[in-house]
């Protein structure tokens, strides 16, 4: 072990000495060559089906993904996850459609010649250290004038180039990826190039969101959680769809620019969507990686201006996992709530316009809705939010048309509302009721019934979707006045929990209990009477 030297030797060292002692400083240059060439070099980790591990080039995850061997990815975040996903079926079927071919079941050699036909034969573009600047990386354009003097200071660890944002370290601590391997940076690179919106002058986002403080959702249509049946099943979506994506919004039929990373980018020119194909890949950001003593690192810089100027959509871009509100022709933005049922409803009604992903496909059987997202604030992540919604398979209609899905909405939205009127109108003012101990008069800005309604409503999500499945092919009266009863027996066990956790003086502790049973019996029958009408149940069970 190095110690130290004692202040009493350290005193005895003159300056001369001291001075001979000093190493001459080494000059480390960047290799001169590229390296971590995805269509070549096996960086990316998979576990595969059966538990065996695999390191596999970027054609080879193709062709696993295609014959349904990939299990995960060893070094993918959970906020990652969509944009890796999103990432692969575009390229997929951007390659396929240029190459006239329909079907994602290729070997790793033709998905090989497909990807290096989209760079003209170039390997470059698919490798993460390229030196000689002028030429494209992976996700990463040309610096034309051949420097990077006028980029930051370089960034040595993955995570911040990533578009988490961590800045309470609470979660997800910042910076924490010393040793990032190039699966890492590859990861980090599709999430910030294809995720990230708005983040301070100079630092603009992708095209796909609306405004810089919104988020790219993936909702859509999963046959389980076999990660090779989803991608192939969107990217036939996607290659089917390529012309209802573009024509309202006048991307390029054909020779569209596919892959942005292509393009030289001096910060100050912009695209626009007449030069883009349907599908194209983004970037939104100028950076570029180096390699210095065996390690990866960043240089970033910021631009005058978006890379596309696409104002005029307003984040309608047609991307293929996200809903589009129909009133406002503007896509879905995510917030804190994530993807409630509160939320989830609307998104599967007749409000939002589906993204391809989510429509049902000839073929769908046992499916499920899968939604994820990492909401955005200004300045701020509002939480990596994911949801599976199994879907039987009899019920695949309800989403496939414009008609059943304003059905489907209006239907959940009734049960929505029962559940609102159930806290706001009963189980609130008889939670208060017990906590205040049986007042003249209720103190409805008191806060402390929070905790039962937040408890309520995570329990009212909890069967929410597997209720409404089982009752749309049940007479619909009938069902929602079950469900109203069902809201209000899960009303009345939050009102027990109260009653058997809330600390209130044991003086008034009867008289309050009491108190909060006669609101919450006398509001249920004023502000729920579907669960009160004996006439009509006798009327259906006749």
């Amino acid at each position: 072990m190095l110690q130290m030297p004692s202040r009493k030797s350290a005193g005895t060292v003159k300056a001369g000495k001291r001075a001979s002692l000093k190493k001459a400083p080494v000059e480390r240059k960047p290799p001169a060559t590229p390296a971590h060439d995805l269509l070549a070099d096996p960086l990316l980790g998979v576990a595969l089906q059966g538990g065996a591990r695999e390191w596999l080039d970027l054609p080879g995850v193709l062709e696993a993904l295609g014959k349904d061997e990939i299990e995960g990815f060893s070094a993918l975040q959970a906020h990652q996850q969509h944009a890796w996903h999103a990432f692969l079926v575009q390229l997929a079927a951007i390659a396929l459609h240029r190459a006239e071919e329909r079907s994602p079941r290729l070997k790793a050699a033709r998905w090989r010649e497909l990807l290096a036909a989209l760079t003209k034969g170039r390997h470059e573009p698919w490798t993460l250290v390229v030196p000689d600047l002028p030429r494209p990386a992976f996700l990463q354009p040309p610096v034309l004038d051949g420097t990077l003097d006028g980029f930051k200071a370089r960034l040595a660890r993955s995570d911040e180039l990533d578009l988490l944002v961590t800045s309470k370290n609470h979660d997800v601590k910042a910076a924490r990826a010393a040793n990032a391997r190039p699966e890492h940076w590859v990861y980090a690179l599709v999430s910030l190039q294809t995720m990230q919106g708005f983040s301070g002058r100079s630092n603009y986002g992708i095209a796909r969101m609306n405004g810089g403080a919104g988020s790219r959702p993936g909702l859509g249509l999963a046959p389980g959680h076999a990660l090779g049946a989803r991608f192939r099943r969107d990217t036939a979506a996607a290659l089917e769809a390529r012309d209802a994506i573009r024509g309202p919004r006048g991307y390029k039929a054909r020779g569209g620019i596919a892959l942005l990373w292509l393009e030289p980018w001096d910060g100050k020119s912009a695209l626009t969507p007449g030069d883009l194909d349907p599908l194209f890949i983004e970037i939104c950001r100028r950076v570029r990686l180096d390699l210095v003593d065996g390690m990866i690192g960043a240089h970033t810089v910021g631009s005058a201006n978006a890379r596309i100027d696409a104002g005029d959509l307003r984040g309608n871009t047609g991307d293929p996992w996200t809903p589009v509100q129909k009133a406002e022709s503007k896509p879905y933005t995510a917030t804190e709530a994530g993807f409630s049922y509160r939320v989830l409803h609307r998104l599967l009604g007749d409000d939002y316009q589906p993204g391809v992903a989510q429509v049902p496909r000839r073929g769908d059987s046992e499916v499920e809705i899968v939604a994820t997202v990492l909401a955005r604030g200004m300045g701020k992540t509002a939480g990596f939010h994911e949801r599976r919604v199994p879907v039987p398979g009899d019920l695949l209609p309800w989403l496939a048309d414009a008609g059943r899905r304003a059905l489907l909405g209006a239907f959940a939205g009734q049960r929505v509302q029962l559940a609102a009127d159930v806290q706001r109108h009963v189980l609130k003012p008889a939670v208060l009721a017990y906590l205040q101990g049986a007042p003249d008069e209720l103190n409805f800005k008191d806060r402390r019934a929070g905790a039962w309604l937040e408890a309520h409503d995570a329990e009212v999500d909890r069967i929410f979707f597997e209720r409404l499945w089982a009752d749309l092919s049940r007479d619909a009266e009938r069902a929602l006045a079950e469900w109203a009863r069902t809201v209000l027996d899960l009303a009345r066990a939050q009102l027990q929990s109260a009653f058997e956790d809330a600390p209130v003086p044991i003086a008034r502790r009867y008289r309050a209990i009491a108190a909060a049973e006669r609101v919450f019996e006398g509001a249920a029958r004023k502000h729920v009477k579907l669960a009160f009408d004996p006439e009509k149940e006798q009327r259906h069970e006749a």
